[in-house]
């Protein structure tokens, strides 16, 4: 599956690799400067067995990998990409005139 996504400015072809219950490996594009990495998203189950299959499964992945690859826990992958949405939008917010909104009855 390919998906394409604007961020910041720049477009971004995203192909799903792998689906698994507790990872989605992904191949990412950057379409402005051509570079391309690997980003795998992880939701491990704190269950010994569990975690086991998930060290697995990432080391099977991770041979025919030959990109940079971004390896994260989903909560913290959601952080970062709410932290780099917030700098954007003061940065979006700073541009252009300043207004300034009241509410008042009359």
């Amino acid at each position: 599956m390919f998906v394409s996504v604007c961020f910041g400015g720049r477009w971004f072809i995203v192909e799903v690799l792998v689906v698994d219950s507790q990872y989605v490996h992904c191949k990412v594009h950057n379409l402005v400067d051509d570079s391309k990495w690997c980003l795998t998203v992880v939701y491990g189950i704190y269950v010994i067995q569990e975690t086991n299959v998930l060290w697995r499964g990432l080391a099977a992945i991770a041979k025919p990998v030959n990109y940079p690859w971004l390896i994260g826990e989903h909560s913290v992958i959601k952080l970062i990409v709410s932290l780099v949405v917030e700098v954007l939008l003061q940065f979006c917010c700073s541009l252009g005139r300043r207004y300034k909104y009241s509410s008042f009855s009359l």
